[in-house]
């Protein structure tokens, strides 16, 4: 049995959701606790590779206002969670990504080597990344360059600009993705009325010998079976890269005149979006997780940084420097643990660890299951 439970936050910040039930014979497993963080918004920069001062004609214009209706941030639509900035190529460069938790490139044509080295380690660190391709892009050059983040690689350029006839539907059938589902769960919605005219087709990337499973999937289908859109994991921080082999805008398709595009577009970034707390909660033998911004790394490093555990005691946190994340050491203790994080924004951040709920398991086991534990 589940029970669910609904609590609104006012104030934006780190907190501990903890539940305790009545004491039983097995007293130690009656609570539970969680590490959540509560956002006012997440920003989200948005990267025009051609921008142009007619409305509506910039590469970025509809991705915009799909993610947030109006430009002030006081008055979003709903109060709608995502922050976009959009800025030009040209201004990329000087971009901190650490700022941002999802970056999303609209037809850019180049993209510089350190910034490619910043957007892979970016990914690793937890953040999200989504490409979409258009006239300015050269398929060849982003499947060498961006290799280690693509999901998969551009293949062959088909259709026309011109909105006819032609084109490929996307597709209704139902695919694993859980951004996908939520949107096909509303009645009325459906993707087939979204049609690409231009295309890149979507081919495989080659698979290293070592890999024991896929670390990508497909995101959208054409009616065809051919892939629209394919996501990559990367790290161990659940980064992703999401790839889309058409527009953002409506040079190559009809998406953003549908009134399916702003669902849509919400769906997959806030899917993309992870919480920056999962890796705060953890179990009794893992450790702590955390990412930090880089410009927190010096004050870190100089003061340091004390994880208190629910008795009170202290332990120093490793400072990963080139990960720009701290660790702890592996916890032995279920229950409430806080760090005090300094810089230019002072905080508290919590943490929580939990005891394996199959140690609560109670069931009998016979005397060959546990002959079976004895080497």
């Amino acid at each position: 049995e589940i029970a669910t439970f609904r609590h609104t936050f006012h104030t934006a910040g780190s907190y501990i959701v903890s539940i305790k039930l009545e004491a039983d014979s097995l007293s130690a497993d009656n609570a539970a606790h969680l590490a959540v963080d509560v956002e006012n918004q997440m920003r989200v920069l948005c990267v025009d590779g051609e921008q142009r001062l007619e409305p509506q004609a910039s590469e970025m214009d509809f991705f915009r206002q799909a993610l947030s209706p109006t430009k002030s941030e006081e008055l979003r639509a709903g109060g709608m969670p995502l922050c976009p900035e959009v800025i030009s190529d040209t201004m990329f460069s000087e971009a901190n990504l650490d700022n941002y938790r999802l970056v999303v490139l609209g037809n850019v044509a180049q993209i510089s080597s350190e910034k490619i080295q910043a957007l892979e380690q970016f990914v690793k660190n937890g953040g999200c990344l989504w490409i979409f391709v258009g006239g300015r892009v050269d398929s060849a050059i982003y499947n060498k360059e961006l290799a280690n983040l693509l999901p998969m690689n551009l293949g062959e350029l088909v259709g026309t600009e011109g909105h006819n006839d032609l084109g490929d539907n996307l597709s209704d059938q139902v695919v694993s993705h859980p951004a996908i589902q939520k949107f096909q769960g509303i009645k009325g919605w459906s993707l087939s009325h979204l049609r690409a005219f231009r295309r890149y087709k979507l081919a495989p990337r080659p698979r290293p010998a070592q890999a024991t499973k896929s670390d990508t999937r497909a995101l959208l289908i054409y009616e065809n079976g051919e892939p629209a859109a394919a996501e990559r994991f990367i790290g161990d921080a659940s980064g992703r890269v999401v790839l889309f082999g058409t527009t953002a805008d409506k040079a190559w398709n009809n998406w953003p005149l549908t009134s399916c595009y702003m669902p849509l577009m919400n769906f997959i970034a806030l899917d993309m979006i992870q919480p920056a707390y999962t890796k705060r909660n953890c179990l009794v033998g893992e450790r702590f997780v955390m990412q930090i911004p880089r410009q927190e790394l010096g004050a870190a490093r100089r003061e340091g940084i004390r994880l208190i555990d629910p008795l009170g005691r202290t332990s120093a946190m490793e400072i990963i420097t080139e990960q720009s994340r701290i660790e702890s050491e592996i916890i032995r203790k279920a229950g409430q643990y806080t760090a005090q994080l300094s810089g230019d924004a002072p905080r508290t951040a919590h943490f929580a660890a939990n005891r394996n709920i199959e140690e609560s398991d109670l069931t009998p086991i016979e005397d060959r299951e546990i002959l079976s534990f004895i080497p």
